[in-house]
């Protein structure tokens, strides 16, 4: 039907334009693959990066149990029984910002993944 109204129009001449066309936008569109897989991986290096980070951090909020190790020492490692108490009253102090960070955590982890 359309090449009874338009009967000047050559189809293989037009698909063959089509084709040139195509193949000229594939051959320019490799380099921007390339640069895509460029970025992707430091995309990764970096996503690898942040839960590096995101774990050091779950880690350092956790409830201390135990007294640190540079500070027992002569004057301070003779009362056991005051480093179960500081410890206790560190963690008490403590359980609202140890509970935030938890929460930052995981809403970091969340958007990262």
């Amino acid at each position: 039907m359309f090449e009874a109204n338009n009967p000047e129009i050559n189809v293989d001449e037009l698909m063959q334009k089509i084709r040139v066309e195509v193949s000229k936008r594939q051959s320019h569109s490799s380099p921007v693959n390339a640069s895509l897989n460029v970025q992707h991986s430091e995309i990764d290096f970096s996503l690898s990066q942040i839960d590096g980070w995101l774990k050091n951090a779950e880690s350092r909020a956790e409830v201390r149990t135990k007294w640190p190790d540079n500070l027992k020492r002569f004057p301070l490692n003779l009362f056991q029984w005051l480093h179960k108490i500081a410890l206790k009253i560190l963690n008490f102090i403590f359980k609202d910002q140890r509970e935030v960070n938890f929460n930052l955590i995981n809403s970091l982890k969340e958007s990262v993944t």
